[in-house]
């Protein structure tokens, strides 16, 4: 048997979707985006959890409005509004604030 039908061979063999998705997170170049998807590093996405990339993006701008904040995030992660405004209520509770608009990192 030469390699390359070999190679041809394990390319027809059905995969657990499990076993992809453990593959995904193990590798560097991957990471997490939405809910059992994946994307490339290179395309500009961020590792962490989406409430965590929020309150660094409010950290690292001193200010911003919500639809700003909304434009960055939608860009790095595929998140809800809903979701959004969920993890905007709970970072009110965690040195975020909100004044004249422009959501503040007040820690």
């Amino acid at each position: 048997k030469s390699k390359e039908s070999s190679l041809i061979e394990n390319w027809k063999r059905e995969y657990n979707i499990n076993s992809i998705k453990n593959e995904l997170i193990r590798h560097p170049n991957f990471v997490l985006v939405g809910r059992g998807t994946y994307a490339l590093k290179e395309w500009n996405m961020q590792e962490g959890k989406a409430k965590d990339l929020i309150k660094e993006i409010i950290k690292e701008k001193g200010k911003i409005t919500r639809s700003e904040l909304w434009e960055i995030i939608s860009t790095y992660r595929q998140i809800k509004k809903q979701t959004f405004i969920i993890y905007l209520n709970e970072l009110k509770h965690k040195g975020v604030k909100e004044e004249n608009g422009y959501l503040i990192y007040n820690d």
